[in-house]
């Protein structure tokens, strides 16, 4: 079987530190990959998210969009899976539209999209449910650098405003320069603006190729 070394990043909301457990399962996606980590984490007993409502999952070369129909059918799907109240699942999808860039793509078949726009609109239907926690897997896969950098400003704004934790697993040996560039321009971005803010993004110890975004 072939051996696997994965890149693991946290990003955490202002004044955070991501809880022993999300550290524990950022731990495990870097041996095991995001999605058997995630299923295995859900499973565990003592862990804080009380339901999958309070958890999402995206995978950078993989979407759960109903491809032959209008974008705007995959974010009715979502909300009725997850019983979304109607008036607060139009609040939600107002906001990750505008956050996203979709507005104007709710009436385009998914078909149609181009790879940056199935990135973004894959990520806003995952969020809908307004999650705590979202397991960003392969985050770079298909997509050119400004498509990338565009969907990672989106996602920091939703962790600044919705007090949302991300964590990123890449496979290191496609994707470690873009790991690094990611989070230093993540750093760079926030500390100086939030000078007392310094434990945005961590890089979990153990058995993980860390970005080095951690500090004493």
């Amino acid at each position: 079987m072939r051996s696997v070394s994965r890149q693991v990043g946290i990003w955490a909301p202002p004044g955070q530190r991501p809880g022993d457990d999300v550290l524990a399962l950022a731990a495990e996606a870097g041996a095991l990959g995001g999605a058997r980590a995630l299923a295995r984490w859900l499973g565990a007993p003592g862990v804080a998210p009380g339901s999958t409502d309070a958890v999402a999952y995206v995978h950078g070369e993989r979407h759960d969009l109903w491809w032959e129909f209008q974008l705007s059918a995959s974010f009715r799907w979502q909300a009725h899976i997850h019983r979304m109240n109607p008036a607060f699942a139009a609040q939600r999808l107002t906001r990750l539209a505008g956050y996203f860039g979709l507005t104007d793509l709710m009436t385009r078949r998914v078909e149609s999209l181009s790879p940056g726009e199935l990135a973004r609109a894959n990520l806003a239907v995952a969020l809908l449910p307004q999650p705590h926690l979202l397991v960003w897997e392969e985050p770079f896969r298909s997509l050119p650098g400004p498509d990338w950098m565009q969907l990672c400003r989106s996602v920091r704004r939703l962790c600044r405003t919705e007090g949302l934790t991300v964590i990123m697993v890449a496979e290191a040996h496609e994707t470690a320069n873009d790991m690094e560039d990611i989070t230093n321009d993540w750093l760079h971005q926030t500390r100086p603006d939030h000078p007392g803010d310094r434990h945005r993004a961590w890089a979990p110890r153990g058995r993980v190729a860390a970005t080095g975004t951690h500090w004493p």
